[in-house]
């Protein structure tokens, strides 16, 4: 241990020699100086700590000497930008609404016209439902407990006339719509049922999906109400920075992402990309998924836990072949993020 620890300095002084103006920057093809990839490599067997891999890899990152991620250009740079919260009146509520009862906009959770609307989707158990699981309410709860708002942010909750889930800028509201949710059960319910699938587990996997759901459009929520003139930027160009946003959300909340949830995240995503007629739903449209995307989701939510990080590679969540680039750029985006989200925690 002692000689492997001498060794990562002993890596640190020759990057100082070796690149003192160039970077080994850090291609797709995932071309790591292999003196990277053994540190990893020694914190994945536990011969180094997360806080020496940590400690190692920011001062390769913040010296320019290894670069991974350009994802994170449009966010804003520390230097860039000073947010001003005028106010912390502000909360998060949510509602439960029935399309006959929407009004006229800018009432939460209104997309269409209320015309015949369907009725085998049985909204009435899907709001019971999510009333008794309270999952809303507690989420609601715990927000208020950890972040003070400029504004009010709302999440309504209500039939759609689609399988869709966004955040509305100009009435600032989260909308989950009772089509989707019903989709995704559905779909459980018929994928997995020659594996004997019961209700609860399928009920289980569906609030799993939802909690990844509703915290990616949160993301877009804060970030709105952070710095709004940028998010329509990042609405349009790169759904998976806010995947890391909504992830350093749930870390500053302190919670727990457990390896079911991102399980059922990824039966989800399995699920859809093999499904014909996928355009259908426009959650679909705006935020599909990829193996890279969800490679990169698996590897912010494992972070620089060894034990979760062995178990996904086990199940093939994290490429063996990958794992260097994630946790470098894990790292080198975490105290970015962390900044990002400072202004409004309380």
């Amino acid at each position: 241990m002692f000689i492997r620890i001498c060794s990562i300095f002993a890596i640190f002084l020759m990057c100082i020699i070796i690149f003192p103006h160039n970077s080994a920057h850090a291609e797709l093809t995932d071309k790591f100086p292999s003196w990277v990839k053994v540190m990893v490599n020694w914190w994945l067997d536990g011969s180094i700590t997360d806080s020496q891999l940590f400690q190692g890899i920011t001062f390769l990152t913040n010296n320019k000497i290894i670069k991974v991620s350009e994802n994170m250009a449009d966010f804003k740079n520390e230097k860039d930008v000073v947010v001003s919260i005028e106010s912390d009146r502000g909360n998060f509520s949510n509602y439960y609404m029935k399309i006959e009862n929407y009004g006229i906009e800018p009432y939460p959770g209104r997309i269409a016209t209320p015309e015949p609307y369907s009725k085998d989707i049985r909204p009435e158990k899907i709001e019971v439902w999510l009333r008794h699981t309270q999952y809303f309410e507690k989420q609601v709860s715990d927000l208020n407990r950890h972040f003070k708002l400029p504004n009010n942010i709302y999440i309504g909750l209500g039939e759609c006339q689609h399988k869709d889930a966004y955040y509305n800028k100009d009435s600032k509201t989260i909308i989950i719509c009772y089509e989707l949710i019903f989709d995704i059960h559905d779909k459980f319910l018929k994928e997995y049922e020659t594996n004997g699938i019961t209700e609860k587990q399928a009920t289980v996997m569906t609030l799993n999906v939802i909690d990844h759901i509703f915290y990616h459009q949160l993301a877009h929520a804060l970030y709105d109400t952070l710095y709004s003139l940028d998010n329509q930027k990042i609405e349009k160009n790169n759904e998976q920075m806010m995947n890391s946003f909504a992830n350093q959300i749930k870390r500053s909340m302190q919670q727990d992402s457990k390896d079911n949830k991102i399980i059922s995240v990824a039966s989800w995503f399995k699920i859809m990309s093999e499904t014909q007629n996928t355009k259908s739903g426009n959650v679909w449209n705006e935020h599909g998924i990829d193996f890279e995307k969800f490679f990169h989701m698996a590897c912010e939510n494992s972070g620089l836990d060894r034990i979760k990080t062995l178990n996904f590679m086990e199940k093939g969540f994290i490429p063996a072949e990958k794992l260097v680039q994630c946790k470098i750029k894990y790292i080198e985006q975490k105290e970015k993020l962390e900044f990002m989200i400072s202004p409004i925690m309380k």
